[in-house]
């Protein structure tokens, strides 16, 4: 299941006490398959994977990062302080912490709609006050199973938030985009109940019809523009250019090391190839002078036994 040892006690413990944990997890609350989905996802660190795991990662994450009275929680401390044997770069700094705040919405949320959530996740699931004016457009499947963090791992959250920024913007925008197609060859104003193959669509992204309001309310046009809203707004815009500049903080001194190391074998190698041909060049000079020597010497023979044999021929 994913667990390592360091996940478990010291002291053994038989099958029994594992029986009375889950049997106090399972029968002694109202929804103990709810807690237990809670539990066993929160334990095994399960990667968010499709639009609808993501959507609530993102969103129930933003909201145990700070307390009501706006100071860090102990989830938010841990992820703005370093560790021990670790970089001192794996942590968000408390900028980075606020960004990923916003891209839930308010928390707690108000009746300010306009501005206090535009734009930002509680857009598409409400804001939990009225359905009139923040309707829910779809419930993620797994919501409720993603609503439980522990400081122990931390390390996966960081992770999870720095690597599927850009993630959740593109599953955002495929959903918006096969909607879009969905409504598009039908041009009546539908709920989106009625839309051909909206709800098959939704399933597959891991979300299901909206609960608590009339069917009729919500049009699948609303649905797209919204989403479209999302996709083009600042706060998940804010969330990739935080999450990048935190990537390129840890990379920037490896380009540089990277950058240090090619300019030094690009220096020894130039040197090595220049040092080699002006060894060459002079070797041949050197070769071409006493060839140029030789021929002269030659010819100054040739002149002089040629004056003698006609000074010969004349004596006689």
């Amino acid at each position: 299941m994913g667990f390592r040892p360091d996940h478990f006690r010291d002291e053994s413990k038989h099958g029994f006490y594992i029986y009375n944990v889950l049997a106090g997890v399972c029968y002694q609350n109202s929804d103990p398959l709810e807690k237990l989905c809670k539990y066993l996802v929160c334990l095994t660190s399960r990667t968010p994977r499709t639009t609808g795991e993501l959507v609530s990662f993102f969103h129930n994450f933003g909201n145990t990062l700070h307390l009501p009275s706006s100071e860090l929680s102990k989830l938010g401390s841990a992820l703005s302080k370093t560790h021990g044997h670790c970089p001192k770069w794996d942590r968000l700094e408390a900028a980075d912490l606020r960004v990923v705040q916003r891209i839930r919405g308010s928390a707690p949320p108000t009746f300010n709609h306009d501005q206090d959530h535009a734009e930002t996740l509680s857009t598409l699931l409400g804001c939990g006050i009225t359905n009139a004016n923040c309707p829910q457009h779809f419930t993620p499947i797994t919501y409720r199973a993603y609503a439980l963090y522990s400081s122990t791992f931390v390390h996966h959250y960081l992770s999870w938030t720095v690597y599927l920024a850009d993630r959740l913007w593109e599953s955002l925008l495929r959903l918006h985009y096969d909607l879009k197609i969905l409504h598009r060859h039908d041009s009546k104003v539908k709920p989106i109940h009625q839309c051909p193959h909206a709800m098959p669509l939704l399933y597959s992204h891991g979300f299901t019809p909206p609960e608590g309001i009339a069917q009729s309310s919500l049009t699948c046009s609303k649905v797209v523009a919204n989403l479209r809203e999302v996709v083009a707004g600042q706060p998940i815009a804010s969330l990739m250019t935080a999450m990048d500049t935190f990537l390129y903080g840890i990379r920037l001194p490896f380009l540089y090391t990277l950058f240090t190391l090619w300019s030094i074998a690009t220096l020894y190698i130039a040197h090595a190839t220049l040092y080699r041909l002006d060894v060459l060049c002079i070797l041949y000079t050197a070769v071409l002078s006493m060839s140029t020597a030789v021929d002269l010497a030659s010819v100054h023979n040739l002149v002089v036994s040629k004056v003698l044999s006609r000074f010969y021929w004349l004596l006689r």
